[in-house]
């Protein structure tokens, strides 16, 4: 990313300012109600500037990518646009009040509405490749929904800032400008819509011929240190004109200075003057001391003429350990016995800590450092707060072990000391750091040994392992050691490798490394990183090593700057644990609604925060059917929401048909129930005859009692079925039952069953009933029975309404479930010699006697209510005009007692 700042200005006011500005700059912005939105640009420098050289480039919403810019070169300006020197230049929402109008020389509709950052930049802006002259905002994510300016909340939102006078240079630094008060703050904080400054600006920028030492600030307070730890670092600018000699700057008490962010700190920095000039330099300060207590001191700077002085203020405290949990309570955990519930997670961290850090818990919870880890009652995460940080200023040593290339099979060659520079080692003590490279010393050495460089080729011909280590010496046998430090760059290409490592050489044997390369670990691309050995790992005898190995082939020195490089510093905070997620679960052995259980934290010395942890641990109640299936006086099951096993034997079918169930099983009792999922369970198929084992929960679907399955387990196959009960009624006592309906007739006559799922209305002639062709049956499309006949099958139920106490029907599970009734008893002469006829009628029936006898003949509705009777010795037609549309029973006995019944429908 190529990313210039044309001017260094910093996060704190410029005490003065001489000369004339040196570019152009922001001189107010105002997000103020409606579209009241514009940003003014001013030119101080003194000539006339074409706008044309510059635009306006913008984020939305946070950048989409931190350091780049969602929209660069967003506003541009025609070429020849002028902006003469003391003028202003005005960009507005196009909507915005008409006072706003009158003073603008482009609108352009999407500016900021207080979390969008803006800067002006040179034209030709890129997303990632741009120079920033000023900026209002970062290039970070979206920061919500505004900035702090000047200590104003949202400041940037509902707000007008105005470019304080003394302010003669934009500031490239983001955020750079807001300061934290409005005495650190480049900008006045106005209140909304207040546009008194706009089209016009003042910058206080006089010249002078005196020697003149600028600085930013005056003061700068608010350092925050720990004993043992440096303080978060704040920086200051610092410029000289006119000067007579270099600028000295020197700091008192237990401040450090520094050049360099992160490093070269001390207490006194020289800026050499060019000409009289010292260019305006970024300094950063931090607070370091060793003794707790309030501290302020200064920073003096001259140039034996003229002198500066920044006041700086800060406490430092004592390192209390501390413990830190992200949470103070986890709750919902829920389970059944025999499987933990799902996890949830919380961040632990702690600071200063001489121990490491222990977790316990209590109650039937469980805790781990990793998802679906190893749980238990407790764990330790380590604070390292012994550990061995690495340090420059260590007796650091090298060792070179040779290898064959893995393509010439990769045996040892040898290996002998060789001096950190040999190994391409760079240790720089001034900043706490090494820099690890690949070898090339036996390459440009060896240009025509074959065995080094590969004469067809011209490419290294060694696998080279360059050991940068530290040998503490017998002092560490015995004793817990911990290896750590910081990655601050690894760019080493992919045919390299560096890692770090305790390594323990065993004189006994060839001095081979008694952890076989077990803690020996690639190093990050950045960040911490640290390895550790105990006591008892480490007994005497053992020589004991620590550091680091980059291994790959000897480089062509000419290339080695394009194979990149490991940078590694002790900037680790000992005794200390980063944010760490602990996952929790519970895992209780016996059915408990009221789990109760509570995380503790110990570190020596530190404050123990707690998590109180609720869930509840559920089981299988194992029951009867019977003892599930009882319903309230609403026809509600008692049972509704009970988890449960119950164990029966599949009759008829599954009448989902496709994944998932509903079918239903019944007990040695001859209760049964409807098994019902929505997805298959336990690989289970469905088969009649089967009897199962159904774990799952009680539920209700339109009236009919169910229970839904979690796991399903059969445990015998071609069980018999119960014998089925002939029942005259559909009703509660039918539901899930394996019933019969006997001597039935079709309410309308059909003479096939319908395709697909539907509801049939049957009649015994005192009763009618539903029964329901499941689409799952093979009944659908088939020729129906002759009347009468009976039919078997599974009740159910189908009522949306409380109560639940109607809709009742009766489920077939084929067209074996229909049995035409016998006609064995009847005497065949009278079978033969009397009918009433047609089938269907409409209007009238006739009965034709085919002998001499007489008849007597009744005529039933389906509610059993005579509609006809009558002795009849002849043939004889009966007017039924005046009957109700349905089935009708015909009942004609003769002189003997005999008796032929037909079923007639209208």
């Amino acid at each position: 990313m190529k990313n210039f700042y044309l001017i260094f200005t910093f996060f704190f006011v410029s005490l003065v300012s001489f000369g004339q500005a040196t570019d152009l700059f922001i001189s107010e912005y105002a997000e103020g109600s409606s579209n009241n939105k514009y940003i003014e640009i001013y030119n101080g420098t003194g000539a006339p500037v074409d706008l044309g050289g510059y635009s306006l480039s913008s984020c939305s919403n946070g950048c989409d990518i931190t350091g780049e810019f969602d929209y660069p070169d967003n506003v541009t300006f025609a070429p020849g646009t002028i902006l003469n020197d003391g003028e202003v230049y005005v960009v507005a929402h196009p909507s915005s009040d008409p006072f706003i109008l009158a003073e603008a020389d482009q609108t352009f509709t999407y500016l900021s509405n207080g979390d969008d950052a803006f800067a002006l930049t040179l034209a030709g802006a890129t997303a990632n490749s741009y120079t920033i002259i000023d900026i209002i905002g970062d290039l970070g994510p979206d920061v919500g929904t505004a900035w702090t300016v000047a200590g104003i909340t949202n400041g940037t939102q509902n707000h007008t800032l105005v470019r304080k006078e003394t302010i003669c240079s934009g500031n490239p630094i983001e955020l750079g400008s807001f300061g934290t008060d409005p005495a650190s703050s480049e900008w006045e904080v106005l209140a909304s819509n207040d546009w008194t400054f706009l089209a016009s600006h003042t910058a206080n920028c006089a010249s002078s011929t005196d020697p003149q030492i600028t600085t930013t600030t005056n003061g700068i307070n608010g350092f925050i240190q720990y004993v043992g730890t440096p303080s978060p670092e704040q920086f200051f600018g610092v410029e000289g004109s006119n000067l007579v000699g270099d600028i000295l700057a020197t700091v008192s008490g237990d401040f450090e200075i520094s050049l360099t962010s992160g490093s070269g700190f001390s207490n006194s920095i020289t800026f050499p003057q060019n000409a009289g000039e010292v260019a305006l330099t970024q300094v950063f300060v931090r607070l370091n001391g060793s003794v707790a207590g309030s501290v302020q001191e200064e920073i003096l700077l001259s140039d034996g003429a003229d002198t500066a002085i920044v006041l700086l203020g800060g406490d430092i405290f004592a390192p209390n350990p501390t413990i830190l949990s992200s949470t103070d309570s986890l709750i919902g955990f829920s389970h059944f016995v025999g499987t933990p519930s799902a996890e949830q997670m919380f961040e632990v961290s702690g600071n200063f800590l001489t121990e490491d850090l222990n977790l316990t818990v209590s109650g039937e919870f469980e805790i781990s450092a990793e998802s679906n880890g190893i749980f238990g009652n407790s764990l330790v995460i380590p604070s390292n707060y012994n550990a061995t940080v690495f340090d420059a200023n260590s007796a650091w040593t090298g060792y070179m072990n040779v290898f064959e290339l893995p393509a010439n099979g990769g045996g040892y060659v040898f290996g002998q000391p060789w001096g950190l520079a040999d190994l391409q080692a760079i240790v720089t003590p001034a900043t706490n750091s090494v820099k690890l490279m690949p070898n090339v010393n036996t390459y440009a050495d060896n240009l025509t040994d074959p065995f080094w460089v590969d004469q067809t080729t011209l490419e290294g011909n060694k696998n080279m392992e360059a050991n940068t280590y530290v040998e503490p010496g017998p002092a560490v046998n015995g004793n817990d050691l911990i290896f750590a430090g910081n990655v601050v760059s690894n760019t080493l290409d992919a045919g390299y490798e560096a890692k770090y490592f305790i390594k323990a050489l065993d004189p006994n044997n060839g001095y081979a490394d008694a952890f076989g390369g077990s803690k020996t670990f690639s190093l990050p691309v950045n960040g911490e990183f640290s390895v550790s050995a105990t006591a008892a790992e480490l007994p005497a005898g053992l020589i004991v090593q620590y550091g680091f190995t980059v291994t790959g082939p000897n480089a062509d020195p000419a290339v080695v700057g394009t194979l990149g490089s490991v940078v590694v510093n002790g900037d680790f905070e000992t005794g200390a644990v980063q944010s760490t997620p602990v996952y929790v679960r519970l895992n209780g052995a016996a059915q408990n609604l009221n789990q109760v259980g509570v995380i503790d934290f110990a570190s020596s010395g530190a404050q123990s925060p707690q998590v109180l942890l609720l869930g509840e641990t559920l089981d299988y109640i194992v029951s009867t059917i019977g003892a599930v299936t009882s319903n309230d006086n609403e026809g509600i099951a008692e049972s509704l929401g009970d988890f449960v096993q119950l164990q029966g034997v599949v009759h008829c079918i599954d009448f989902d048909g496709n994944d998932g169930y509903s079918f239903t099983i019944i007990d040695e009792n001859n209760d049964g129930i409807n098994v019902f999922s929505f997805s298959d369970v336990s690989g289970y198929v469905v088969n009649e005859g089967d009897e199962i084992i159904v774990t799952g929960q009680i539920e209700q679907y339109n009236g009919l009692t169910e229970v839904v399955p979690d796991s399903i387990i059969v445990i015998a196959a071609d069980m018999p079925t119960v014998s089925p009960t002939i029942v005259t009624t559909l009703d509660e006592s039918t539901e899930s039952q394996w019933i019969t309906i006997e001597n039935l007739d079709f309410v309308t006559p059909i003479a096939t069953f319908p395709t697909g799922s539907n509801n049939i209305d049957v009649t015994d002639g005192t009763n009618v009933y539903t029964i329901r062709i499941d689409s799952d049956t093979d009944i659908p499309g088939t020729n129906t029975p002759q009347a009468p006949f009976s039919v078997t099958g599974v009740g159910g139920q189908f009522d949306n309404s409380n109560p639940y106490d109607s809709g009742y029907q009766l489920f077939p599970c084929g067209t074996g479930s229909f049995e035409t009734s016998p006609t064995t008893g009847l005497n065949e002469g009278i079978t033969n010699s009397i009918i009433a006829y047609p089938n269907p009628f409409k209007e009238s029936i006739s009965i034709s006697i085919l002998n001499a006898m007489d008849y007597a003949v009744s005529v039933f509705d389906c509610n059993g209510r005579i509609v006809y009777s009558s002795n009849i010795s002849s043939s004889v037609q009966i007017s039924t005009s005046s009957w109700n549309r349905g089935v009708y029973i015909v009942e004609m006995k003769n002189e003997f007692g005999d008796s032929k019944i037909q079923r007639l429908i209208k």
